[in-house]
């Protein structure tokens, strides 16, 4: 067997090894504990107050917007946890990407509301900012106190602001 297959081969092996701890650790220590019960609760909280909120008139229009955002955050996000600058210690499901539901429902729904109520680049711009500083001065650190967020390689709050 050449070096290339070997290195393919143990990589493989790592990874059987990890999704299988990440399993187990997900059974033991995440399904049903206070921080799996609060991202679940936030999913449904934003959802109410999105559809509450939502021009039903421009629905596709927002959700097209919507769709785009959480395909950034959801790279960005896979990028951030594959070079271990974060994780998830508690996640909705371990079979899935971490953070889907924040990247599929929190973070899109904040800013199709803010992309329905500015009129201007500019006060986009300037909302993004202040909601992008709110995630990662506020809710970063809050995630990471209730352990549904970890940072990693030193990294700080500040780093997701550029995100």
């Amino acid at each position: 067997m050449n070096s290339e297959q070997q290195y393919w081969d143990k990589i493989t092996d790592l990874r059987h090894d990890l999704k299988n701890t990440e399993i187990n650790f997900w059974l033991e220590h995440s399904i049903f504990s206070f921080p799996w019960f609060f991202i679940i609760f936030i999913i449904i909280i934003s959802a109410i107050i999105w559809w509450v909120l939502i021009d039903k008139k421009r629905l596709i229009e927002l959700i097209a917007f919507g769709g785009l955002v959480a395909l950034l955050a959801t790279i960005f996000d896979i990028i951030g946890s594959n070079f271990v600058l974060f994780g998830y210690p508690t996640e909705l499901l371990p079979i899935i990407p971490p953070l889907i539901p924040a990247n599929l429902a929190v973070i899109p729904f904040t800013f199709i509301l803010i992309y329905q109520y500015t009129n201007s680049w500019k006060s986009f711009l300037i909302t993004v900012l202040i909601i992008g500083g709110m995630f990662a001065f506020i809710f970063e650190p809050i995630l990471d106190w209730i352990n549904i967020y970890e940072k990693c390689s030193g990294i700080h709050f500040t780093h997701s602001l550029s995100i």
